[in-house]
């Protein structure tokens, strides 16, 4: 039960305990106090208060239906008690019928603007799937005020009078219209964050776009200005502010925890489902109280999902693999999902003065796509000094976005953070910190390797070092480890043996590629993306990009409100006129064209070839048998303006597979037509194994964002990834 609910339920407890010491003697009191006083009077005054009620319900809950927002509820809600808790003075004073028959109306005024309003109140803020325990809560602890206030407005009558009942049961009343007002802010403040939807979706959005593109930590940028630093920055306003500070400081968000106890699903796991989206989450809620991956299983072993409308077998089908594809990869982490995360740890223990080395090691440092958890290694002059130990250990374990201290000490310290991620921080000497590097970055396959090459040359490797007996050779830097193995110094990418022992015994490992000169796959405002041509250009050459190639996708795409060839056209010269401004920088005109189920294109020739830049792709009709998915890709790629195949496999990594298709023929078809197959670095398509293939058929690679937006740009980095775990050099990237 939340704070809300909760104040509600005690204003409602003071108010109608203060009306039930009304309730039972009202007829009495008419028969002995007011002058012509029968029964038939009580019955008027009795049908006058609910007629009035009656007729005034709807009226006033339309006019709360009008308006956005929650400040409408509140006032009725706050006038309505108000004038009803007047009510039992006015009884005070009462001489004559017609008295009471006003007041009475009064009354009828009152309660209907106090129902609809705190009715309203009330539901809006009740937690899903709770309503009927909560309501009923309500109701008990009403009905044994009322009870109490019945026994105890006999006690006062007898005693002391109508005067004095009827005072105690205004001011009663008045009570739960001072705890109303005293509950203001909060109750606007949370009624109005709720009721921003749909704009402040949008403006939080926009603010995560804008802090993701900072070049400092938002952390550092609150410590040296404070909330107006944070102010200063674009989309940011007081309120996201208040949120920000509120985290950095203590790690969440109250509103937001307060909102996921609230919501009825586990919105951010069904969303990881490939096809659920979040108005078909509502509709399975809505239609089958579905919460969760383990309700949605459990539906669809009944058949339950194909009959709601908008859904169907195939999406019923297709709901069922993706769940199976995110089973298998549970407690497993996509590099690009927590690299962020990774970065902030590692920033916060290399600003501690005392660290000389400092290494991200592990799966992450080899850069594998999914990961398990993270490595950290450190190492300090001194590893015997306590205080030093002491300090960088306390750092890594109460860092903000730490949940859970699995364990601490001297020499390893281990955490859990908010996204379920497990990291370890090992701190070793200096003289050790290169065989330690080496250990920990693994892989397994590729050390044991290393120590079976260091058993035959007389030596022993372990993390501590390179022993010949008891003497250490090596040990202080990965480069002597490797050295003295004689091989040439491997890079941690290619660190998994396959291969990459032999090459380094014959000193023919490649110069990786570590950077590329432009990006040619990204998406605009024109129709799936975020930002303007030229914001996505600005920010291209804010990361040294030499060019852009703007290659939004074309009409069949209608999700995406795809491009037809006259929009072509016009995007092509708003385009052309950027140009102009540009030194040093080129956007290119081009598209991602969409590849129909018969292998044509959706775009006429006579546009295709005006254009700088065309490659394919497939976004629709996945299910094809690998025969029929082949030949259509095939005949697509013997379109001649065809430059490259985009994400050729269809998988996007971590939510679902890839179609069926002979990737060997696929090759074979960009070797003959001289095509770049691309490294698509959102979806890992294509992935190491088939990118190091089609590096071996001299097939050139390009690696592209496929950004929606200017943040997006950066993800190029895990494309580059990927080509060096390929053992791709720069003369195997496709560039302009």
């Amino acid at each position: 039960m939340n704070k809300i609910i909760k104040n509600l339920i005690l204003t409602d407890i003071a108010f109608w305990t203060g009306w039930g010491m009304v309730t039972p003697v009202f007829a009495i009191f008419i028969t002995d106090r007011i002058v012509g006083g029968t029964a038939l009077t009580v019955g008027i005054a009795v049908a006058i208060y609910w007629l009035c009620r009656s007729l005034l319900v709807f009226p006033f809950a339309k006019i709360i239906d009008k308006y956005q927002g929650q400040k409408d509820d509140y006032l009725f809600l706050v006038s309505g008690n108000f004038l009803a808790a007047l009510i039992p003075f006015g009884y005070i004073f009462a001489v004559y019928p017609w008295h009471i028959y006003i007041l009475q109306v009064a009354y009828g005024i009152g309660m209907a603007m106090s129902f609809v309003g705190w009715r309203t109140i009330f539901t809006k803020n009740i937690i899903k799937g709770k309503e009927a325990s909560q309501w009923a809560i309500n109701e008990a602890t009403l009905d044994l005020g009322i009870a109490l206030a019945g026994i105890f407005t006999g006690l006062v009558i007898t005693y002391w009078g109508y005067v004095v009942a009827f005072s105690i049961a205004g001011t009663l009343a008045m009570i739960s219209v001072i705890v109303l007002l005293c509950l203001r802010k909060e109750i606007e403040g949370v009624f109005n964050r709720k009721q921003e939807v749909p704009f402040k979706p949008e403006a939080y959005k926009k603010a995560a776009i804008a802090i993701d593109l900072l070049e400092d930590d938002i952390a550092s940028i609150y410590e040296k200005e404070g909330l107006k630093g944070l102010e200063k920055i674009k989309g940011v306003g007081k309120s996201i502010a208040l949120s920000i500070e509120e985290y950095l400081k203590t790690g969440k968000i109250i509103f937001y925890e307060q909102l996921k106890k609230e919501s009825p699903v586990n919105l951010e796991e069904l969303l990881r489902v490939e096809g659920l989206g979040v108005k078909k989450i509502k509709k399975l809620w809505q239609e089958l109280k579905i919460r969760n991956l383990k309700d949605l299983e459990k539906a669809i072993e009944d058949n339950k999902i194909a009959p709601l409308f908008g859904f169907g077998e195939k999406t019923e089908q297709n709901i069922l693999e993706s769940i199976k594809f995110l089973r298998q990869g549970q407690n497993k982490f996509l590099l690009r999902d927590v690299m962020k995360e990774i970065e902030l740890v590692s920033e916060r223990i290399k600003k501690i003065k005392e660290v000389v080395n400092f290494s991200v090691a592990g799966s992450a440092r080899r850069r594998k796509e999914v990961i398990g958890d993270v490595d950290f290694l450190v190492s300090i002059e001194d590893i015997s000094n306590k205080y030093i130990v002491e300090k960088i250990m306390n750092t890594f374990v109460t860092m903000d976005n730490v949940v859970k201290v699995i364990g601490k000490g001297e020499t390893k310290s281990s955490i859990k953070t908010s996204n379920n991620l497990n990291m370890d921080l090992r701190l070793v000497s200096n003289s050790s910190f290169g065989a330690a590097l080496q250990y920990f970055t693994g892989s397994k396959e590729h050390n044991i390797a290393l120590r079976r090459i260091a058993i035959k040359l007389g030596y022993k490797l372990n993390e501590y070092g390179l022993f010949k007996g008891e003497k250490k050779i090596a040990g202080q830097t990965e480069e002597g480890i490797y050295e003295k193995l004689g091989l040439q110094f491997i890079p941690p990418e290619l660190r998994e043996n396959q291969g990459e022992i032999n090459l380094a015994i014959k000193k023919e490992i490649p110069d990786l590629v570590d950077s590329i000169k432009g990006d040619l796959h990204c998406h605009t405002s024109y129709n799936g993306g975020e930002h303007t041509i030229e914001e996505m250009a600005e920010e291209a050459i804010k990361m040294g990009h030499s060019y852009l190639g703007i290659t939004d996708h074309s009409k069949s795409l209608r999700i995406e409100n795809g491009l037809d060839e006259k929009r072509l056209l016009e995007q092509k010269k708003e385009i052309d006129k950027l140009n102009k401004k540009y030194n040093n920088f080129r956007l290119l005109s081009g598209v991602e064209v969409d590849i129909l189920k018969d292998g044509s294109l959706d775009i006429s020739d006579d546009v295709l070839k005006v254009l700088d830049y065309v490659s394919i792709s497939i976004h629709s009709g996945l299910k094809m048998t690998e025969e029929d998915m082949t030949k259509r890709i095939l005949k697509a790629m013997d379109n001649p303006y065809v430059k490259t195949l985009n994400h050729p496999t269809g998988m996007i990594l971590g939510k679902r597979e890839g179609y069926k298709v002979d990737m060997e023929a696929i090759i074979k078809k960009a070797k003959e037509r001289n095509i770049a197959l691309e490294i698509n670095s959102y979806r890992c398509d294509l992935n190491t194994q088939l990118a190091k293939i089609a590096k071996n058929e001299g097939i050139k690679l390009v690696i592209n964002s496929d950004a929606h937006n200017k943040r997006e740009l950066h993800n190029i980095k895990f494309g580059i990834y990927i080509a060096r775990r390929a053992g791709l050099s720069k003369e195997d990237i496709y560039e302009i």
